[in-house]
């Protein structure tokens, strides 16, 4: 992932991120290790274990950082990348589709013989 990328993802998802130091918790886990956290999980598939061995946490503080960090950036930037398909979008990938579905080469493509598996 580019930095700018990180970078853009992190301005978004830091105005919901509440995280108060307390005499408890004097040093709570940052907004940007929170993300990575996250990301590092969505990109490798990882464990749970494995990432709390990696970032030097514990199991059940990686599971609540990733739970609570997918939330946030679905409710963030689904509005923004994701928006709800209208009637008009589908007209759109429509069009699109049959201006692709009626060249000639897929047109062949789609009459060829594929028997030979």
């Amino acid at each position: 992932m580019e930095l700018a990328t990180f970078q853009y993802i992190l301005e978004q998802v830091t105005p919901c991120i509440n995280k108060k130091w307390t005499n408890f918790n004097q040093a709570p886990i940052g907004t940007e290790e929170m993300l990575v956290v996250t990301i590092r999980y969505l990109a490798t598939g990882a464990s749970f274990r494995h990432l709390a061995f990696s970032f030097r946490m514990g199991r059940s503080t990686v599971a609540s950082i990733i739970k609570h960090m997918i939330k946030i950036l679905w409710n963030m930037l689904q509005p923004l990348h994701m928006p709800e398909p209208t009637t008009a979008t589908f007209l759109n990938v429509s069009a699109d589709f049959m201006k692709v579905g009626t060249s000639p080469i897929a047109s062949e493509l789609l009459t060829a013989n594929t028997s030979k598996l």
